[in-house]
């Protein structure tokens, strides 16, 4: 008879337990989701999470400036049609008046956290031809943008 050896794989729990904070966070203006801003939700967030958030936003024009910040990584934010679902604010170089690098502080939506994703959006500076306005500003790494709409000036 031969000696046989068994070997077990111990997997160690954080890998196979669920997180235990949401991972799945919607957005509706009109209150039926978990919050009703978007800058909301991404406060509400957990930091460095081990996977992903996806953030759901309902149909709407959304009027907030909206920042992912550096700790905010692995997220995911899902419209659910460029045409529908809208990020919109009015930033611009000469309303900013911080010098001559205003137009960083311009953006709709400034992204810091690494491993960011949007789905399905539309994101517009809405300030028009009064000087420099930008839509997405990307300050972090592995960005992806799906199926978005940019517009700035």
């Amino acid at each position: 008879m031969k000696n046989s050896t068994l070997w077990l794989l111990i997997l160690p729990s954080f890998l196979c337990a669920q997180p235990n904070y949401p991972t799945e966070i919607t957005v509706a203006q009109d209150g039926s989701g978990d919050f009703t801003t978007i800058q909301a939700a991404i406060d509400a967030s957990k930091s460095f999470p081990e996977v992903r958030i996806t953030i759901h936003i309902k149909p709407g024009v959304y009027r907030e400036k909206v920042k992912v910040h550096a700790w905010n990584n692995r997220l995911t934010l899902r419209g659910e049609s460029p045409l529908t679902t809208i990020i919109r604010w009015d930033d611009h170089f000469n309303a900013i008046a911080r010098g001559r690098n205003s137009t960083f502080f311009t953006a709709t939506l400034l992204v810091q956290g690494d491993d960011f994703r949007a789905e399905h959006l539309t994101i517009e500076n809405a300030a028009g031809p009064v000087g420099q306005a930008v839509a997405v500003g990307v300050e972090a790494d592995r960005a992806v943008f799906v199926n978005c709409r940019m517009i700035g000036n």
